[in-house]
This record gives structure tokens, C-alpha cells and sequence, in this order.
């Protein structure tokens, strides 16, 4: 088996948290259902114009008013907190493997993409971060991960995969691609050392 050359991180849940607004007028429950439905995945493809166009059809579907939604996202937004003992973990690797290529690949809609690359700034440890909305398709894709694959050149064999999506490690592994669900900090800093010591 070729050696690990380089690691893909999901980021939410993983490498950054958000948490859904209390004062929110749309629950728990409906959100969810928003942000898992076909018209949310299309959102996260970048097939929305804007992030008014994307609000104004889930409105339709889901009898909620798109500015609620867009106040409940804003101040999603702002609760984003950094998993900083993974990001410390992933720095102090990418000192031991100098060679190690480091990156992101998020489901993220366009009009967020700043927030997922802000980390990209804080923490210069990425050798790129692949945005979804920018891509044009998203996890779990096959599409999505042979893309990313061609662009950093390297076989599927080269690569661990890490995600909190057990969908996401599926469809990487369906086409050779070494990948870890992720569970927690300790969890997966213990797996990433025996895949590179390998």
C-alpha cells in the first residue's frame, strides 16, 4: 500500500463548531430539515445566484420567511468556535512530516466560503482549501472526490479522508480512498499517527 501523502478535513464538526440559535423563530428540527434537503444540497453546489434566491425557494417549501432564515444563519455565524486541539494537533504533524500535504474540503454554500477560509488564514497549515459552493458539487459526490484527487495529484491510495459523515467515508472509500470517521480529538489524532507510521 502507498504511503499516506496527504490529508482531507471536513471542517464542520471536525474542525469548527456552530451552534443553533436559541432565539431563532425557526426550531431545531426545521433547520435541520432545511439544511438537509435537496434544494440545501443545491445551495452547497453553488446552483443559487445568491443567498436571497436559495432563502426565497426554501420560504416556499418550508412556510418560513427568508429573513428569519437569514438572521438565524447570521447568528450561526457568529457561534462558530475552532477545534483548536485538532487544529494544534494537525500543526504540530505538519512540522514532524514536512513532506505531509495538508487539505479542506468543505460542503459549504458560496456566500459562506468566507468563513470556512477565515480558518484557512488563522491557521496557514493548508495547502488549499476546496470550497463546495465554488466546485460546483459536494460531498458525497464521487465526482467531488475525483476532482480534488486530480487536482492535488495523487491516487486515492495516497490520501486519508477525515469527516463526521459516515455517507462522506463511504463514497471515499467506494473508490480507494483511505478515510476515517470522525469521532473525537482523540480518536482521530490516535488513527492519523498509525496511518502515517504505517
Amino acid at each position: 500500500m502507498p504511503s499516506v501523502q496527504a490529508l482531507i478535513f471536513d471542517f464542520g464538526n471536525v474542525l469548527c463548531r456552530w451552534t443553533p440559535p436559541k432565539s431563532s423563530s425557526i426550531d431545531p428540527t426545521k433547520l435541520k430539515q432545511i439544511m438537509t434537503s435537496d434544494i440545501w444540497y443545491d445551495y452547497e453546489r453553488g446552483r443559487y445566484a445568491s443567498e436571497d434566491e436559495c432563502y426565497k425557494v426554501l420560504e416556499e417549501r418550508f412556510a418560513i420567511q427568508s429573513e428569519d432564515l437569514s438572521a438565524t444563519m447570521a447568528e450561526a455565524r457568529q457561534s462558530l468556535r475552532l477545534e483548536t486541539a485538532t487544529l494544534e494537533f494537525l500543526t504540530a504533524l505538519r512540522e514532524q512530516h514536512s513532506s505531509l500535504k495538508l487539505y479542506g474540503l468543505s460542503n459549504t454554500p458560496h456566500p459562506e466560503e468566507d468563513a470556512v477560509q477565515s480558518i484557512g488564514r488563522q491557521w496557514p497549515i493548508f495547502d488549499h482549501i476546496y470550497i463546495s459552493g465554488s466546485l460546483g458539487m459536494r460531498k458525497p459526490d464521487i465526482c467531488c472526490y475525483e476532482h480534488v484527487l486530480k487536482e492535488i495529484g495523487l491516487s486515492a491510495e495516497e490520501v486519508l479522508f477525515v469527516d463526521d459523515s459516515a455517507e462522506n467515508v463511504l463514497a471515499a472509500q467506494s473508490i480507494g480512498i483511505n478515510s476515517i470517521l470522525f469521532q473525537n480529538h482523540e480518536q482521530i489524532s490516535s488513527q492519523i499517527k498509525d496511518a502515517l507510521n504505517n
